[in-house]
């Protein structure tokens, strides 16, 4: 096993995995909020595609993998 790597995770649920996971690859601090907007379903796509490209731009999906994410029409 690499070094400073844990074997074990904080989680007491199947359903506090995918948190336990993200917060476990982003390290310590608060998780943001995957926010995404619009006032139909096609510019709801649209602002979420836009976040897919910023992410990949920055080559960082750290938002985009929270597990704390709101999709809002």
């Amino acid at each position: 096993m690499a070094s400073g790597i844990s074997n074990s995770l904080d989680c007491n649920s199947i359903g506090d995995l995918a948190a336990a996971i993200y917060q476990c690859a982003k390290g310590p601090g608060e998780a943001e909020e995957l926010i995404v907007s619009g006032l139909s379903l096609s510019e709801l796509a649209e602002s979420f595609k836009i976040k897919l490209a910023e992410a990949a731009k920055s080559q960082d999906f750290t938002l985009i993998l929270s597990p704390y994410c709101h999709f809002e029409m």
